[in-house]
């Protein structure tokens, strides 16, 4: 479907690229200390922001030349830096008999949403990530009636989507995700799977369904 070919970028791909393949620009923590880097061309450095879990995300900070990229907003890797931190950082209480007793998914999918707002920002655009809030149940509902997102109607369009840099948001009764972009479930929150990533097709009895935030011209 040609909506979704270039949507990370608003069909500019020259513009917002990722010339390697690579995903992570300069991402910070609070402090100011490198947390990820990968070159990928992008001069970018987001810092972490926020208190505690519920309004924690990556900031966009401004540029850094001495990398000797280019001065350009890399949309996926904001999204892969973010995902990859709460994969690490928001994982679950387990107690000693191995229930699993408080979980993030919605902390982590608000993170990675406040972090591509603020690259789609920086990169001149917008986004509305409003209904991206509360808990997973609430978040379900919000994006279910949401005009600032696109429903997607297969998972092979999903996977399509995450895939080409688009921010896409999954949620089956009482879990919310994201896709990374090998099109794989990023699953803040619950221990299900090693790494804790792991094929949506598998979950498909569960009734998902799949979001893309909608990007516009400032």
């Amino acid at each position: 479907m040609e909506v979704y070919r270039y949507s990370y970028c608003l069909n500019n791909p020259l513009k917002y690229t990722d010339p390697t393949g690579q995903l992570f620009t300069n991402f910070l923590d609070k402090e100011g200390n490198l947390i990820q880097h990968i070159d990928d061309g992008s001069n970018a450095v987001f810092q972490l922001t926020g208190k505690n879990k519920t309004d924690e995300y990556f900031k966009f900070a401004g540029y850094d030349e001495k990398q000797g990229g280019s001065n350009i907003i890399n949309l996926a890797s904001a999204i892969q830096g973010a995902q990859s931190y709460t994969l690490n950082n928001y994982t679950s209480l387990i107690n000693d008999k191995g229930v699993c007793t408080e979980t993030y998914c919605n902390y982590g999918t608000m993170n990675i949403a406040k972090t591509y707002q603020s690259a789609v920002n920086a990169a001149g655009m917008t986004t509305n990530i409003s209904d991206i809030n509360g808990s997973a149940t609430t978040i379900g509902s919000n994006l279910s009636k949401s005009e600032v997102v696109k429903s997607l109607a297969t998972l092979s369009d999903a996977k399509k989507a995450a895939k080409e840099g688009g921010l896409v948001i999954g949620y089956w009764t009482g879990h919310v995700f994201t896709l990374n972009k090998e099109g794989m479930i990023n699953n803040v929150g619950a221990p299900r799977a090693t790494n804790n990533v792991f094929d949506p097709k598998h979950t498909e009895k569960n009734n998902q369904k799949f979001y893309m935030l909608i990007l516009n011209p400032k």
